[in-house]
Order: C-alpha cells, then sequence, then structure tokens
C-alpha cells in the first residue's frame, strides 16, 4: 500500500532524520539511490541486508569500492572475523565429507558381503509381502467313493483327506475300508455332506 506521504512511493519502512515516512515499495538500487539524495534512510530485512552484503563481498569491485570507505584496522578487524567464520565452515565441511566417506565405506562393504554371501541386490530386494499371494488351486469336488452310517444316517466320502470317525473306528476294529465303498451301479449318490 503506498502512502500519499511518501514522495513516489518508494520503499516499505524509510525514514528520514527528522521523521517518519511510510513509503510503499520495495527497495531497489534506484529507489535506494533516489532515497538517499533525498536524505532517506531505509530500513531494510534482514534477507535484503543479506543480499546486499553477499552481493558485495563476491564482487570484487563493490568490494574494492567498500574497503576504500574503511581504515586499515577495520579491516584487519574484519579480516579476523572473517577467518574466524571461514575456519568454522570449513572444519564442519570436512566433518562432513568424512561422515559420507564413512557412510559410502560401509555401504560397499556392506555390498561386498552380500556379494561374498552369493546374494544379488534383486533378491535382497524383493519382498514376499510385496508379491501378491497365489491363489490357492480349488479342486472340483470329487464324487464320493464311500458310504457309511452316522446317527441313522447315510453319508459320503470321497476318500480324500481325513477319513471320518465312523470310518476310522470301523477300520481300527478290523473293518476293510472296500467294505465301506458304494456300487459303481448306484445311482442315488448324492454330493459328500
Amino acid at each position: 500500500m503506498l502512502c500519499p506521504k511518501s514522495p513516489g512511493g518508494l520503499h516499505y519502512n524509510c525514514t528520514t532524520v527528522q521523521n517518519v515516512k511510510h513509503m510503499g515499495n520495495p527497495p531497489t538500487r534506484e529507489n535506494t539511490f533516489i532515497a538517499k539524495e533525498r536524505g532517506i534512510m531505509c530500513k531494510l530485512t534482514k534477507e535484503e541486508e543479506y543480499s546486499i552484503i553477499s552481493r558485495t563481498m563476491t564482487n570484487i569491485r563493490s568490494l574494492r569500492t567498500y574497503v576504500r570507505e574503511l581504515d586499515f584496522e577495520q579491516l584487519l578487524d574484519m579480516q579476523e572475523k572473517l577467518n574466524s567464520v571461514i575456519e568454522v565452515h570449513r572444519k564442519d565441511a570436512e566433518r562432513e565429507a568424512a561422515e559420507r566417506a564413512e557412510r559410502e565405506q560401509r555401504r560397499q562393504e556392506q555390498l561386498q558381503l552380500i556379494a561374498e554371501e552369493g546374494f544379488s541386490l534383486e533378491e535382497l530386494l524383493d519382498r514376499p509381502e510385496d508379491t501378491p499371494k497365489s491363489r490357492k488351486k480349488t479342486l472340483p469336488k470329487a464324487p464320493p467313493k464311500y458310504q457309511f452310517e452316522e446317527n441313522g444316517e447315510t453319508k459320503y466320502w470321497s476318500g480324500r483327506g481325513r477319513a471320518p470317525k465312523p470310518i476310522d473306528e470301523a477300520m481300527k476294529a478290523g473293518r476293510s475300508l472296500e467294505d465301506f465303498r458304494i456300487n459303481k451301479n448306484s445311482n442315488d449318490v448324492t454330493d459328500e455332506q
């Protein structure tokens, strides 16, 4: 939002030495120059300050211009502080590089161990829970081969699986499985119950 009091609406949060003026546009290099001509000092955000410092420090011409305004004592103080910050960053970078190298070495050792054991990466990544389970093939209902009586009711058994209790007990008593076989000519056979 532009302030009607501002001459041309130059900046956010700009002040003069005498009084406060609110202005509505973000600062640019051109607006900053105009503001300086008019005696207005800009209140920059931290991001804007860091951006200006970064541009100055990475551009040799800007740096030379800035250094001309400093005395030698200030330059030495700045160099000392900058060197200490650089040293901290160097140690951090070396530590991170050592951690990356150690992690890579452990990774290579693990890969070598996997290869020595005869596994491939594909085998290790093949997770049984991820693969769809194959459905058990259901066999068609087998026709009954045996007939027996249970509680006065006639029941049938196909001969697959565990023998029904009456047939099992009869076989233990000495009867043969063939005694329960259904006659092949019988047409009144129903499904197993």
